[in-house]
């Protein structure tokens, strides 16, 4: 853990918009880092899936506000450690929110193993039709996402397009912005951008 944690400003920002449920990557969390994050934020409650190595590297969390789930059943499974969650809140006796929180290694072949893997356990899970999935997927789908425009490796962009196509999600974003350019990474050293950060509803 650094010394200044940004968790704090987190949840300030959570509390203010009255933010229930926020999904992180990348967050180099290990050890008992998530219980020292929920003592110093005690309206904070967070559900990790640290490197599966046990190293400063990777992992994803679900950052909860107290404020809003209070009371209200919430179960985390992992899918992938270190790359790969679910979070189910059960909001009322008909209605949930059901959201799987990923993200993907940079290394092509490590992504085209993942997404494979990604693929087979989602479709091996029990009660996913109404999933939303959400993260860093370190690839995009179409030329448009990203600039200089280029296409990705096949074999990462067909199982993720399984995986869409299976479980009869859509870009929210690409549908109501069908020929914009925005982007969420860029890189300074080859000059390129892409819009790799997605939510699938």
């Amino acid at each position: 853990m650094t010394k200044v944690s940004k968790y704090p400003r987190i949840m300030n920002y959570m509390r203010r918009n009255k933010i229930m449920l926020l999904c992180i990557q990348e967050t180099k969390l290990k050890g008992n880092d998530h219980i020292e994050i929920m003592e110093e934020n005690p309206l904070l409650e967070v559900k990790c899936n640290n490197d599966a190595e046990g190293k400063a590297r990777n992992g994803i969390a679900f950052l909860l506000n107290k404020n809003l789930t209070r009371n209200k059943a919430i179960t985390h499974d992992v899918i992938i450690p270190g790359r790969a969650s679910r979070i189910i809140i059960q909001l009322s006796p008909t209605e949930r929110l059901n959201v799987v929180n990923i993200y993907a290694p940079n290394i092509e072949k490590e992504k085209i193993s993942f997404y494979k893997t990604l693929l087979r356990k989602l479709s091996a899970m029990e009660d996913m039709e109404d999933m939303i999935m959400m993260g860093d997927f370190n690839m995009i789908n179409g030329s448009t996402d990203r600039l200089p425009q280029r296409k990705d490796d096949e074999r990462v962009v067909n199982p993720v397009n399984a995986i869409i196509n299976k479980f009869n999600i859509v870009d929210g974003w690409r549908k109501y912005n069908e020929d914009n350019l925005e982007f969420t990474f860029t890189s300074m050293s080859n000059k390129s951008s892409a819009r790799i950060d997605r939510i699938y509803v």
